[in-house]
């Protein structure tokens, strides 16, 4: 049987994926940073010492690394933590398996490394702020492992109890009637955790090495995300306001399209991936029985 350890495993992805890859009967193993219930394991990630004597005991065919530090602003105030969270845990990892090469490592990135005014390929790479340089630095020592590097975005209701998504705020916020600027310039093509958890799955079954984008097939701006999710949980959007992220001063420069081109990951995984209307309609049944 494979055995997947995760990394992470109590973070915002790593509480919506373990359950479903426990579903499909993988020996699954979860560990995080600090001393938590949930986790089978604690790991202290920057430590070499304490990743690699976890990892020799744990003995993994797949680890799935979701460590990162995401929160864009605070990599720009403190590119040193940044550095440590996005790309010596990485370093770490890698150190492991250069050791033991019938593992395979599962990296999860970013869409931040992307801001062309088009449909973005895994080569369209531009680096805008310290989280994306982190990220991408990252990916480059994961590289010299046998790694499958996924690219992506995710959405959806949170079951982890102190992390919250996209469409969580955007939930939240429109219950509370609270005011919301909807970028009409900035777009991406986030994916569903459970399309993503489903296309991760895919790569453990069959672990190609490379770099792939994972997103929907289409993209929206914020603006029609939220428009979108609004009318998909019947909420009144009377309090939100379309505006220009150009108009707000933000520590970090952010990326404006971060839409993903995604046929190489269909093609060489011979799967399709879910269009982003349809990934919000799949997911309003988690929140419309709260409104």
């Amino acid at each position: 049987m494979v055995k997947i350890l995760v990394l992470g495993a109590n973070g915002l992805l790593g509480s919506a994926l373990v359950p479903q890859l426990r579903m499909l009967k993988f020996d699954v193993v979860t560990a995080s940073q600090k001393i938590n219930k949930n986790s089978d394991i604690n790991i202290n990630y920057i430590d070499k010492n304490s990743l690699e004597n976890a990892l020799d005991k744990c003995s993994p065919n797949i680890i799935i690394n979701l460590v990162a530090l995401t929160n864009v602003d605070q990599c720009e105030r403190d590119p040193h933590t940044a550095y440590l969270v996005n790309v010596k845990v990485v370093e770490n990892i890698c150190g492991w398996i250069k050791h033991n090469p019938d593992c395979h490592l599962i990296q999860i990135s970013t869409d931040h490394l992307y801001d062309h005014n088009t449909l973005n390929t895994e080569d369209d790479v531009k680096l805008l702020n310290y989280y994306s340089l982190t990220k991408y630095a990252g990916e480059l020592v994961a590289l010299s492992v046998p790694s499958t590097i996924i690219r992506t975005n995710f959405f959806g209701k949170s079951i982890c109890s102190n992390k919250f998504s996209f469409s969580d705020w955007i939930f939240n916020s429109l219950t509370n009637k609270n005011h919301i600027i909807a970028f009409n310039d900035v777009y991406f093509s986030p994916i569903s955790f459970k399309s993503l958890g489903e296309s991760i799955t895919t790569v453990i079954k069959n672990p190609l090495c490379g770099i792939y984008n994972i997103g929907s097939r289409d993209g929206f701006s914020k603006a029609d995300f939220i428009k979108e999710f609004a009318n998909q949980v019947n909420l009144n959007s009377d309090s939100v306001t379309v505006g220009s992220i150009n108009d707000h001063n933000l520590k970090a420069k952010r990326p404006k399209d971060m839409r993903m081109n995604c046929e190489k990951f269909e093609s060489k995984f011979n799967t399709k991936l879910p269009n982003l209307k349809n990934e919000i309609v799949a997911i309003k049944g988690d929140y419309v029985h709260e409104s």
